[in-house]
């Protein structure tokens, strides 16, 4: 409630609201990170266009989700294959794991290392990671995972399969609510 801000208990509520654990004065839109989800697959599909691995006609399955050597990605039903304009409408997670498997396996870009480090120079160039520089104190940058992050983790072995959540807005990457909007601004202007 914002009136406890204001008037002659705002000394005796601000202490209390700042140690609340449901924390009532954190801006969420600016000060976290979320994993951005299905919204994500849109600056996939532009990263895909961009790179010369993915056009309006390209089609992909989906057998209820994404399979490949052990790992799976579900899906929802729905009419498959798909192409691009298709794979939007319906949200589908096994089209946008071919698009980044696509992206990071480019044998143009030389390793999934560096095909990944590709990916996040173009989330960076979109506004991830970074602040937007708004008005707000506190802004949150966000997570943009790299190579060097993953080789950490795994002591440089893995690949494509490994970060294969990142294909659908998951895992490690973290987005700040804003940030998705700016996102979401950017492709509707």
């Amino acid at each position: 409630d914002p009136a406890l801000l204001v008037g002659r208990d705002r000394s005796v509520n601000y202490p209390a609201l700042s140690t609340d654990s449901l924390s009532p004065l954190l801006n969420r839109a600016i000060m976290s990170g979320y994993p951005p989800g299905s919204t994500f697959k849109t600056v996939m599909a532009l990263i895909g266009l961009q790179e010369g691995v993915l056009r309006e006609s390209t089609r992909y399955g989906c057998n209820m989700g994404y399979h490949a050597r052990g790992i799976s990605v579900g899906c929802h039903a729905h009419a498959s294959p798909l192409d691009l304009v298709g794979s939007i409408s319906n949200s589908c997670n096994a089209y946008y794991c071919h698009v980044f498997r696509s992206i990071l396996d480019n044998p143009a870009v030389g390793s999934p290392q560096q095909g990944l480090d590709k990916w996040k120079e173009y989330l960076l160039k979109f506004g991830f990671g970074n602040r937007l520089g708004t008005d707000f104190f506190n802004e949150n940058r966000g997570s943009i995972p790299g190579s060097s992050y993953y080789d950490k983790i795994y002591r440089g072995s893995w690949g494509s399969l490994t970060v294969i959540s990142l294909s659908i807005g998951q895992g490690e990457l973290l987005t700040t609510p804003i940030q998705m909007a700016n996102m979401t601004a950017a492709i509707a202007n």
